[in-house]
């Protein structure tokens, strides 16, 4: 491979396992909101936008009183605080030798 400028890749699964901290995170912003999820609620929130996982955690919780948005930013800044848990994809680190 001549003059490789850069390699991009996915993060979400191939260089990082951030799936663990997801479910952290709705738990935990389903928590503040207002109880746990069951595990059902956890599946149905994987690979969601953000909006659409917020808007679920809102009915989830039907007497919560925070908005869509609030919701979002609460449950961003939980994962964001989780991040220092997160773990590599084994395998991840190494490079294909021609792109060394």
């Amino acid at each position: 491979m001549k003059d490789l400028e850069a390699i991009l890749f996915d993060l979400d699964g191939v260089i990082i396992d951030s799936e663990p901290l997801h479910e952290k995170a709705f738990r935990q912003t389903s928590l503040h909101l207002g109880r746990d999820l069951t595990q059902e609620e956890v599946a149905s929130l994987k690979g969601t936008v953000e909006e659409i996982g917020a808007a679920k955690l809102l009915e989830y919780n039907p007497t919560a009183t925070l908005s869509v948005v609030e919701v979002m930013e609460y449950h961003n800044n939980t994962f964001k605080a989780l991040f220092d848990q997160m773990r590599l994809i084994p395998g991840s680190r190494e490079v294909h030798p021609e792109g060394a």
